[in-house]
């Protein structure tokens, strides 16, 4: 999962539409997103994009969920999700992701707390200021981010091992695109959509006693009595022999934990599957919490036979590469879209505030399609 960010930001950039016919409409480039701004008449009877390059403003972004008395306010609300979602949209055949509202003065009160008591007292002051460049507005606002449910019952649950590590939040790139610096040996694999899993093998505190395996959702540790899809990895015997493998390899370990998804008939994409079948592929594996580098974990991957989720791209990092290869087919199987793509350089790295350098960044074609599905439910 990646971070809610409402933030202050300049404009970078203002396009034309690429539809010459799109009159009323420009693009804002913000960061490395990309939406639509309108176009209004600037006295003389021509239409100009309403924001120009350097303006202030406040960027909110697909997947943001906002409150009705704030979507009214700022003019969306018909735009938005059932559940006061902000979604992507193709408009005139441009991609526009999230919006952009104008930067008004704040309180520590909270905008919906403000607007309350100012209807009930048009002479209430309390202590404002304007939010500046880099401020995150999420919490004033009271917008919050949609996050899919995790695919399990509580019931199928235990309580989690502390030596059980989750797996990295990944930031999307459009939010932190200088996060891996253009030239950076890469690797761009495909982003599948299924349910994350992750399996692990955890030395025992008691003296002598074998290390025990545990499986579990990106968030939760599951029992290995019940009938769930998250025990699908771990009865494997190619992700036990990978586990054991790196665990005895590794003199002094507490966990190895591999992490992947299983899909298949899990999800809206079925890549090929029929129902009721799942399959399982790793993308990652971290020792004690840290995660080792991409080609010692393609060689333990190949060695076990666990097989591993498919590379788009390796070489020097680019940009536009990592946007491009976020679109098209699936390369898992079956006949439809990949989700997106995920990012990160071939040698472990951790950026200036000690996070590991990772960004994913999701098909414009599965953001569409996913609006559209989540309307319907």
């Amino acid at each position: 999962m990646s971070s809610l960010i409402v933030e202050v930001v300049r404009i970078d950039e203002v396009r034309p539409h690429p539809d010459p016919a799109a009159e009323r409409i420009a693009v804002a480039v913000i960061k490395g997103w990309r939406t639509v701004v309108p176009k209004v008449d600037d006295g003389t009877g021509n239409l100009v994009p309403k924001y120009s390059v350097g303006d202030e403003v406040i960027y909110v972004p697909p997947d943001a969920m906002l409150p009705p008395e704030v979507a009214e306010h700022w003019g969306v609300a018909k735009y938005l999700g059932q559940d006061g979602r902000v979604k992507s949209a193709k408009m005139r055949g441009q991609m526009s992701y999230g919006f952009i509202a104008d930067v008004e003065p704040i309180c520590g009160e909270g905008f919906i707390r403000s607007q309350q008591m100012a209807a009930m007292d048009p002479g209430w002051v309390t202590t404002f200021w304007v939010p500046e460049v880099g401020d995150d507005v999420a919490d004033y606002y009271s917008i919050v981010k949609w996050e899919p449910g995790e695919n399990f019952n509580s019931a199928e649950l235990e309580p989690e091992n502390p030596a059980f590590r989750r797996y990295t939040e990944i930031e999307l790139f459009e939010n932190f695109p200088e996060k891996i610096s253009v030239g950076t040996e890469v690797v761009i694999t495909e982003k599948i959509h299924g349910t994350n899993s992750r399996v692990g093998l955890i030395r025992s505190p008691q003296e002598g006693a074998e290390p025990f395996f545990v499986c579990g959702t990106h968030e939760s540790q599951v029992r290995q009595d019940v009938q769930s899809h998250y025990l699908v990895p771990l009865r494997m015997e190619s992700v036990q022999r990978l586990l054991r493998k790196l665990y005895d390899e590794t003199p002094g370990t507490q966990a190895v934990v591999i992490f992947g998804e299983v899909y298949g008939y899990v999800q809206s994409l079925h890549y090929g599957h029929q129902k009721g079948c799942v399959s399982f592929r790793a993308f990652d594996v971290s020792i004690d919490g840290n995660f080792i580098d991409w080609d010692r974990t393609v060689a333990a991957c190949s060695a076990a036979g666990v097989e591993m989720v498919p590379v788009l791209y390796r070489g020097p990092f680019d940009p536009d590469r990592l946007m491009e290869l976020s679109d098209g087919p699936t390369t898992v199987g079956g006949d439809h879209i990949r989700e997106g793509v995920v990012c990160h350089p071939v040698v472990e790295a951790m950026d200036e505030f000690g996070e590991r350098v990772i960004v994913k960044r999701i098909s414009p074609q599965y953001r569409l399609k996913q609006d559209k599905i989540s309307d319907s439910h």
